[in-house]
């Protein structure tokens, strides 16, 4: 495991994970002047990334942020639409086709 930097600077928040929701949380505290320190232990991205799809509301943030245009097309970089609608029924999903079959 690597050494940390001698630096002693104190941050009033620690993150545990660089993925999607840590290093969202690092820059909304940052937008709010709250200093924040993300904690990774891969060196690079993931090869399972987990967050293919976004909930409006975590859109209307980054819009708010000023990074939904980015984020949007960096996910359609890494992630192929499915062109399906996923609904919820009870504790089941299914997806349904967006077209019907030839």
């Amino acid at each position: 495991m690597a050494e940390l930097s001698g630096s002693r600077d104190e941050v009033p928040v620690v993150l545990a994970g660089g993925g999607l929701i840590g290093l969202s949380m690092s820059m909304f505290l940052a937008q709010h002047g709250i200093p924040s320190l993300a904690i990774e232990r891969l060196r690079g991205g993931s090869q399972l990334p987990r967050a293919a799809f976004f909930h409006m509301r975590t859109l209307e943030m980054f819009r708010a942020a000023g990074i939904e245009d980015e984020v949007r097309a960096q996910a359609f970089k890494e992630f192929e639409p499915e062109g399906a609608l996923i609904i919820w029924t009870r504790s089941r999903a299914r997806s349904l086709p967006t077209s019907s079959p030839a």
